[in-house]
């Protein structure tokens, strides 16, 4: 079967992306815009370094949305470092983001089966020590969530992070290095955290796809965008049911799209199989 899904990772360092961009082979590319990009052989992962920051977090995600045309199954990875109260090294699977100018939470689907401790993250807008709160401390994953979640389905979007500073361990001592190399502990479940959240992408593929049935009818008459939402619909409900090669021998008695559309609502609100047309 074709590998359908899709995954975009948003990362604010270079540091913080090194080990996924050598995991997945993926290479730079020359384009006109303000974020670096780098993509896979097929297609099917996507970078951006977005920079450090709010602002830069939210342009680069729909800047990567633009230029990589990223469908609505794909998942979404924001991977990176983050301050917290212990645990040096230790990687998080964000389950709820605080903004902390404005105290607004948001909670990303989580569907992922892992056995990576979950835990809350503090978004703020300065580099903040104060790790007396229970909570990851990052300056992106607020605005990265934000943005993330009107392109695709909650449930596919997926917030990592590493801790690389705490009490024991000075933010002041940070280096690329250190990042990368922290980076690369934790390469292993990060890597099966993307696979699993290719698989989800791949779902939601064979959830949304249009079926050829909705194609060949699109064809044959003309519809209004309200009418081709309907249809999208209609199709799609149908040909989980019904034999599409069946449906379509109905077609050469309609003269329009309002009847295409009147024949498949009744079929379906009949809620009946006639095991005859199977």
């Amino acid at each position: 079967m074709k590998n359908n899904y899709a995954i975009r990772w948003v990362i604010a360092l270079k540091s913080e992306a090194i080990a996924i961009i050598e995991k997945y082979d993926m290479k730079s590319f020359d384009h006109h815009g303000l974020f670096q990009l780098f993509k896979n052989l097929d297609g099917t992962h996507w970078l951006v370094i977005s920079g450090i920051g709010q602002i830069n977090s939210a342009s680069a995600t729909t800047y990567l949305y633009k230029v990589s045309q990223a469908p609505p199954w794909c998942s979404w990875i924001n991977i990176g470092i983050a301050g917290y109260k212990s645990n040096y090294g230790t990687m998080y699977l964000v389950d709820k983001v605080t903004r902390k100018s404005s105290g607004e939470d948001d909670f990303p689907g989580n569907l992922i089966k892992s056995k990576v401790m979950r835990e809350k993250l503090i978004t703020v807008d300065k580099p903040d020590t104060n790790y007396e709160e229970n909570a990851l401390i990052d300056m992106e994953a607020s605005s990265f969530l934000d943005i993330a979640t009107r392109l695709t389905c909650r449930e596919l979007v997926i917030i990592l992070k590493v801790v690389s500073d705490e009490p024991n361990s000075s933010i002041k001592k940070l280096t690329a290095q250190k990042i990368t190399n922290l980076i690369k502990k934790n390469i292993k479940t990060i890597l099966e955290i993307a696979s699993e959240a290719g698989n989800l992408s791949q779902e939601e593929y064979e959830r949304i796809k249009l079926p050829d049935f909705y194609f060949l009818i699109i064809k044959k008459f003309h519809f209004t965008e309200t009418q081709k939402n309907q249809l999208k619909f209609l199709t799609r409900r149908c040909t989980s049911v019904f034999d599409e090669k069946r449906l379509l021998s109905k077609f050469h008695i309609f003269k329009n799209s309002a009847e295409v559309i009147n024949y498949l609502n009744d079929k379906l609100e009949q809620n009946i199989i006639n095991w005859s047309e199977k």
